[in-house]
């Protein structure tokens, strides 16, 4: 039990961290947090996921990032696969990662990331959903 409310005085402290930075990076953005920023709290939320038992579940809390991820594996992947066949490169996607193709069907940038926010929230409150019935 001790360990975890430590896990879950863990999970608040980062919660509140990136609620503050949320709130001032409001639109539009001073400071972007980075790959040494995301690839912190991926690592983070994976050993708290790890350390609750709640690993599986992982990739329904995570799915935009899953999303994210997967584009540029298939854009990249089928490019590949394109040039060699045809010999010149196809694309499935106008651009990879996934954001960067909505933006270049015209969709805002403030509007992709407002529906990426959302969809996060969906799912997170899914798996929580989902833990919750799982005992």
């Amino acid at each position: 039990l001790a360990g975890q409310r430590g896990l879950s005085l863990f999970c608040a402290l980062v919660m509140g961290a990136l609620l503050a930075f949320l709130w001032h990076n409001a639109h539009p953005a001073s400071m972007f947090m980075g790959d040494v920023g995301s690839q912190g709290l991926g690592a983070g939320l994976a050993v708290v996921a790890l350390l609750s038992g709640q690993w599986l579940l992982l990739p329904l809390i995570g799915l935009v990032f899953v999303a994210e991820a997967l584009s540029v594996m298939i854009q990249v992947g089928y490019f590949k696969y394109t040039r060699r066949r045809y010999g010149e490169g196809r694309r499935i996607l106008r651009m990879a990662p996934l954001h960067h193709h909505f933006e270049q069907l015209g969709v805002p940038e403030t509007k992709v990331t407002l529906r990426f926010w959302l969809v996060g929230a969906l799912v997170a409150a899914l798996g929580i959903l989902l833990r919750s019935q799982g005992g």
